[in-house]
């Protein structure tokens, strides 16, 4: 992205910040007119046909960018804006209640201790990712095959190697603005070597319980005939494993009664 644009006819201005908001459950650009990004107390962004959202001359500092729509849940992430220098940011919008759930994903309705993370691990390896090459233990990136238009970063994953060994990593960015490469930097370094022979990232989602300790959430396709790992970390941690769940709805009781 060019980091000078024409706005209307006549004036310049510089752009300091670039937002994509992507469709947490899959992966691709949310174009649609209701959604929106948008910085407190700033002038609105600039919406572009490709779903980006570009804010111009912001001065140098740090500032919370807030993102939603109409089938989405507000999400809000920070951003470092410097002199001279375009940041580009990835917000990755979840689905609320009123997403129209596809027939091959799996709604879920869950109870947990108020406050609690909650993550579920989707352990069906068709819905899972593969290595484009092999890994090694400390390395800083992983590459990854995904169709094209498909966009990982800002997604969790846990990898499952063919020799039982697993370790949850968080993809931070990709290392080229469109990620076709399929390259993606990661948050920490890995624990493991990982072989690009047998080994699978499974989708991992996450969600906080309310004051209420409900959650809520949509997994991916190939949910409902999976393994589901369901774990919530709050004043105790608990884990458990479901199968054969209701297609319709998956209501997990992760509540330590």
């Amino acid at each position: 992205m060019d980091d000078h644009f024409p706005i209307g006819h006549r004036a310049l201005s510089r752009v300091s910040l670039a937002v994509l908001l992507l469709d947490d459950l899959t992966g691709r650009q949310i174009t649609g007119s209701n959604a929106r990004a948008w910085i407190e107390k700033e002038r609105p962004p600039i919406k572009k046909n490709d779903g980006w959202f570009v804010f111009t001359d912001l001065r140098p500092g740090c500032y919370t960018v807030n993102a939603e729509g109409g089938q989405f849940i507000l999400s809000s992430k920070d951003a470092d804006v410097t002199e001279g220098s375009i940041q580009m940011m990835v917000i990755r919008l979840k689905p609320g209640r009123v997403y129209p759930v596809p027939s091959d994903c799996l709604r879920v309705e869950g109870r947990s201790e108020p406050g609690s993370a909650v993550t579920i691990v989707n352990c069906n390896k068709s819905s899972g990712f593969k290595l484009l090459s092999d890994c090694k233990a400390g390395d800083c990136k992983v590459s990854v095959f995904h169709p094209d238009g498909v966009r990982l970063d800002g997604r969790s994953f846990r990898l499952s190697g063919s020799d039982g060994g697993s370790e949850d990593i968080f993809l931070s960015e990709s290392t080229e603005p469109d990620c076709r490469n399929g390259s993606y930097r990661l948050s920490d370094p890995l624990k493991y070597d990982h072989s690009r022979i047998g080994s699978v990232l499974m989708p991992a989602y996450s969600a906080t319980a309310d004051e209420n300790g409900r959650f809520f959430m949509i997994l991916g396709a190939g949910a409902v005939s999976s393994r589901l790992i369901c774990e919530s970390v709050g004043s105790v941690s608990l884990t458990k494993e479901y199968e054969n769940v209701d297609p319709q709805c998956f209501r997990p009781d992760l509540t330590d009664s």
